[in-house]
């Protein structure tokens, strides 16, 4: 079952209504707030949220993490307001026992140790080289584009009318040797590989 939260358009359409609409959403929430049916979040702050916590649903080879000490680093393209949130939901968290961190990437070429990418607005030519980079790395791509998980993204948020919710492609995530927990699956809607690669 997808997970789908309620929004609403007013205050500049910058507000969001939360809904419960099965009771695994509490995986998601990172805070009380959250966790009431009725509680408005921005979206870019609910997004914030659920980056995180997708990290944590999210293993990875081994080798990949490196030390403890190491951090779990969230590279961001093109999209400067959430990653501002980001830094504010990370600060002095932890993630499979990691310091988790915020980088500000502008292209494929700077796509070495990040362990989850947000990919912003970029034209296809642009995507389609991020995506074939990240591809060939254990990173976790999460965009919110049309068509993001079907061309070989891993997790994309979606809208349908004023819900939000997001969409997995297990393709890719096989292939870089991740892999995604049953319950967070159970809250996506599951999409085609259609990047060509299978």
């Amino acid at each position: 079952m997808a997970l789908l939260i309620q929004t609403s358009t007013g205050a500049r359409g910058r507000r969001m209504r939360t809904r419960l609409r099965i009771p695994l959403l509490a995986l998601l929430c990172v805070s009380a707030a959250t966790a009431h049916a009725q509680t408005q979040v921005s979206e870019v702050t609910l997004k914030s949220a659920f980056l995180y916590k997708f990290i944590h649903y999210t293993d990875w080879p081994d080798e990949t993490l490196g030390a403890p000490e190491s951090p779990i680093a969230i590279c961001v393209i093109e999209q400067e307001e959430l990653a501002l949130a980001l830094e504010g939901a990370v600060s002095g968290r932890t993630s499979h026992e990691h310091p988790v961190t915020v980088r500000r990437i502008a292209g494929a070429g700077e796509l070495g140790g990040c362990h989850v990418l947000f990919v912003g607005s970029l034209d296809p030519a642009q995507l389609s080289q991020v995506l074939d980079r990240a591809s060939v790395q254990p990173t976790l791509t999460i965009g919110d584009a049309e068509g993001f998980a079907r061309r070989g993204g891993m997790i994309n948020f979606t809208r349908r009318g004023s819900r939000l919710g997001f969409e997995i492609n297990r393709g890719p995530v096989r292939r870089a040797g991740l892999n995604l927990s049953s319950q967070l699956l159970k809250l996506a809607e599951l999409v085609p590989d259609e990047s060509g690669d299978d």
